[in-house]
């Protein structure tokens, strides 16, 4: 860091140091204490200066010239003759310096954000009216948030020591019109001293350039989005579906729901409870339960038909704890972010989860929330069973944690869970797509359970 031209706090100084009469009033000196056991009365200079709250910095602009003797005076000359080059690396790294600070500062602006004033005083006056224009124009017509990053920059000899051209390519990126955008420049600065300040008085060729990288295109809606329930359903007439749905009806914008062979009233409830919101049902003749990829994958396809902003993941047996309507729309106007985890909790009976080694779903967290990327490549997991109701590879995009719990009640019956062991047992015998012993644990006796508490914090 030091190689640096530029002032350091430091611990220690040696040879030439220079001392404001500040520090001498207090008492700082070379005389050496006497319970200190180090040579050099600089090291005793130093210990006392922080001893006594003198701070210490070294300046790297100019190299030291040592005058031992008499003679040394000789090179004096030199040595001053030599320092007109650094004069002109310290203009270059000083010119830099601003324009790294300007430049990225006006670029960290959006429609909602203006640019700061304390940048635009960098500029000569006829930069500040185009940067301004621009402003006004793109930038807010747009709804644009932007933040500006320089990637790298090379400075161009110049024999005038008042004025350096500087070379740079930056990045923007951010969001336009509720799209995500990543675009790389390359320009030309120039750079005057003017009344001692350093002034950006030229900005030439702004050209973009081709990424080596081009990062997904995301779309990231800050107000104004929309929640669509994705669900499969099948024979729930007299499980949950009811209470699932007056639940989701009361923070859902719409609903996309598979209907995977019901043979009772399970249409009629749905077309009932949701009559006062867009849905869509699609209804399988048969049912595609026993190659479950190809269920996910129909209700996935079926979902992302009405391109919808946000998806919430259900089963006809899934609820979310009371507040979660509260939050959901804070979530979702989170531009940074493309997913939520949370907690599931397996209900064994209507108050209680299960709490065990085999049944301990809720000490992890997983998506049920994502917004939709249209240019992203999903991926679903290629498996029978338990392939996930969502595409694997959602979880490479941006996502928070939350500490908004899912209560599921898909095992809270008894016959339920007699009938979800036959079932598992007859399609994955040897527990090849899942845990054989959570299978037979399914009807243990005497299982661990743990009384739920609503959490309205």
């Amino acid at each position: 860091m030091l190689k640096k031209p530029g002032t350091y706090k430091v611990g220690g100084l040696g040879a030439c140091t220079l001392i404001d009469k500040s520090s001498l009033n207090k008492g700082v000196n070379f005389s050496r204490l006497y319970n200190i056991s180090y040579i050099g009365e600089d090291r005793h200079f130093c210990i006392r200066a922080a001893a006594l709250g003198i701070q210490l910095y070294v300046d790297t602009y100019y190299p030291a010239y040592h005058i031992y003797r008499e003679e040394d005076l000789e090179g004096v000359d030199e040595y001053k003759k030599g320092n007109i080059n650094l004069d002109f690396k310290i203009n270059r790294l000083n010119a830099y310096n601003t324009l790294k600070v300007a430049l990225e500062g006006i670029g960290d602006c959006g429609y909602n954000k203006p640019i700061n004033r304390q940048y635009l005083n960098f500029f000569e006056e006829d930069l500040v009216s185009s940067i301004l224009f621009n402003y006004n124009g793109t930038i807010i017509k747009d709804r644009v948030k932007n933040k500006r990053e320089i990637i790298s920059y090379k400075i161009i000899e110049m024999n005038n020591i008042d004025e350096v051209k500087i070379k740079v390519i930056y990045s923007d990126r951010g969001y336009s019109n509720d799209y995500s955008y990543y675009k790389e420049f390359f320009s030309e600065f120039i750079v005057k001293i003017l009344k001692n300040e350093y002034k950006i008085v030229s900005w030439d060729n702004k050209v973009e350039r081709e990424p080596i990288v081009t990062p997904l295109i995301r779309k990231a809606k800050d107000k104004g989005n929309k929640l669509t329930l994705s669900m499969v359903v099948k024979n729930e007439e007299n499980r949950f579906l009811k209470e699932v749905l007056i639940s989701a009806k009361e923070y859902i914008d719409n609903a996309v729901i598979i209907d995977d062979g019901s043979t009772d009233n399970t249409v009629d409830i749905i077309e009932d409870i949701l009559k006062d919101i867009p849905y869509r049902l699609i209804k399988n003749e048969e049912s595609k339960f026993s190659n479950e990829v190809s269920l996910r994958r129909q209700q996935w396809d079926e979902t992302i038909k009405i391109n919808p902003d946000w998806i919430v993941f259900l089963d006809a047996d899934e609820i979310f704890e009371d507040k979660f309507k509260d939050y959901i729309r804070v979530l979702m106007e989170n531009t940074e972010v493309d997913g939520y985890l949370f907690r599931l909790y397996d209900f064994w009976d209507e108050n209680h989860y299960r709490d065990d080694s085999l049944w301990c779903a809720h000490n992890t967290y997983r998506l049920f929330l994502i917004r939709y990327q249209e240019n992203y490549n999903y991926l679903f997991k290629e498996t029978a069973q338990h392939c996930g109701r969502i595409p694997y590879n959602c979880i490479n995009l941006p996502y928070f944690i939350t500490t908004l719990r899912l209560k599921h009640y898909g095992w809270a019956r008894v016959q339920d869970r007699i009938e979800k062991y036959n079932r598992y047992m007859k399609l994955d015998p040897k527990g090849e797509f899942g845990s054989l012993e959570q299978y037979k644990s399914i009807l243990d006796k005497n299982p661990s359970l743990t009384l739920w508490e609503e959490n309205n914090m």
